[in-house]
């Protein structure tokens, strides 16, 4: 990338100036380059589906085969990190099944979520 000024060679200001800002910028570089390989390089993702990659889920029950999750996932097309709120019935097999539909959870249960969230370093 870099900045390209005709007189940036010629003035020591100006070159200082050019400096500052490419340093910034390669900074800013890695800490994006670091931050989107911090998921892919460390794990593997704990399920795959067609629209993204989750990589870490909290849970909660809230009724006998219902569960709340906050999950941090990968969304396939848009190459994007994002938090999403999930819903699940427990399936008699142990498998999650994910509902379309709104969470619906009480006061209680979505702070005892965000803690479990928070423990899974999903929100900080």
């Amino acid at each position: 990338m870099g900045y390209n000024y005709s007189m940036h060679d010629k003035d020591p200001q100006a070159k200082a100036i050019v400096k500052k800002r490419e340093e910034r910028d390669r900074k800013l570089r890695e800490k994006s380059e670091k931050k989107n390989n911090d998921i892919s390089t460390k794990s593997k993702p704990i399920h795959e589906t067609k629209y993204c990659k989750i990589w870490k889920r909290a849970t909660i029950v809230i009724e006998e085969d219902r569960i709340a999750a906050i999950e941090l996932i990968t969304v396939k097309e848009l190459n994007q990190e994002e938090v999403r709120f999930a819903y699940y019935k427990q399936e008699p097999n142990e498998k999650l099944r994910l509902i379309l539909r709104p969470l619906d959870v009480t006061p209680e249960q979505l702070e005892k979520l965000f803690l479990k969230a928070r423990e899974e370093n999903i929100i900080k």
